[in-house]
């Protein structure tokens, strides 16, 4: 194990990863983030704010006037990223060389590649408050695809003995290339060994957005929070194309399967207590989140919805709540982390 000395030089006012909502003091904090996590910082983060930050708040000029020039050039993201890790002592030659080709496979990846590999970066929501010293568990009550480390168990005792790193816990059940759901009754027990329980409660076959039906979705007992999310992709679309369980649509809304989505019928979906607020509580914290916001015709859409997401929740006296536009191409905007545990 090695030791990493930074410079004391710290910043005043830090550089913030919305990504990871993370504040940044150092360029050797910068460069270590950058480092660790190239799929989710790729994109979004070279930005004349950055090259401000490094300019005014650590005092490298020439770094930073490169850094612009490089930008002003043509050069891409992912390659301004690269010359900032070559020009950080932190790493040596090899190390260097490995990020470079790290983000030389993120360059020739398709979007929804990166789509996918970024969603798979939600089990770092978990990974967050880990690194913060929590006991987290990462779980379903129903199915998610099966990472490469987890624990099967089928009681929550069975990890009263388990210590906690700095990764979260993957548990439950194996089933080929998915786990399971552990007994609800034993899930519900899982928050007695730990201080943070997150459960994936639902699934939408790969839609941007979803009509729970009887028994859906299935959260565990005592729920704090939940997000409920959508695809800005659905608004435009006839029900059919982008929804699952469209056919309920009818009894719910009274639309049939060629209704088109608008971006008020979105915020209808997420915010009724018969679908996106199915089963929750009154205190429970919400964060909507509208996501693959990836264009300015996106955005517009995006804000529309958040508009009317507003006037709902107001109409329905629900004031816990924060909604989250996030896009896999810009990052302009990430999950509110702290906000779900507050």
């Amino acid at each position: 194990m090695g030791l990493i000395l930074c410079e004391p030089v710290k910043a005043k006012n830090p550089f913030h990863i919305d990504v990871l909502s993370l504040d940044i003091y150092s360029y050797e904090e910068l460069c270590y983030i950058i480092f660790e996590n190239p799929i989710l910082v790729t994109e979004g983060i070279v930005s004349d704010t950055l090259f401000d930050f490094i300019r005014n708040e650590l005092n490298l000029e020439n770094l930073a006037d490169n850094l612009s020039k490089k930008k002003s050039n043509g050069v891409d993201d992912e390659d301004i990223l690269v010359y900032i890790i070559d020009s950080c002592d932190l790493y040596n030659n090899a190390e260097s060389i490995t990020f470079r080709n790290t983000v030389g496979k993120l360059k020739k990846m398709a979007v929804w590649e990166v789509g996918k590999q970024r969603a798979d970066y939600m089990f770092y929501i978990g990974k967050y408050f880990a690194k913060k010293g929590k006991r987290v568990i990462i779980t379903t009550s129903t199915h998610i695809i099966k990472p490469d480390n987890y624990l099967e168990i089928n009681a929550a005792k069975e990890i009263r003995e388990f210590e906690f790193g700095t990764e979260p816990l993957v548990i439950g059940v194996d089933e080929g290339k998915k786990l399971s759901s552990i007994d609800l009754k034993e899930l519900n027990r899982l928050r007695i060994y730990s201080d943070i329980v997150l459960v994936e409660a639902d699934g939408a076959k790969g839609l941007p957005i979803k009509l729970p039906r009887e028994g859906e979705p299935v959260l565990p007992r005592d729920t704090k929070a939940c997000i409920i999310c959508m695809g800005i992709d659905a608004v435009g679309k006839s029900l059919k194309e982008c929804c699952f369980r469209y056919e309920r649509a009818e009894e719910l809304f009274g639309w049939d399967e060629e209704h088109i989505l608008t971006c008020r019928d979105a915020a209808f979906i997420l915010t009724d207590s018969r679908v996106g607020r199915k089963g929750l509580l009154h205190d429970v914290k919400i964060l909507f989140v509208i996501n693959k916001v990836d264009t300015k015709e996106d955005m517009k859409k995006a804000l529309e919805v958040e508009k009317f997401i507003k006037i709902l929740c107001k109409a329905k006296s629900v004031s816990n709540y924060k909604v989250s536009i996030t896009s896999y191409k810009n990052n302009r905007e990430f999950f509110d982390f702290d906000f779900l545990v507050e």
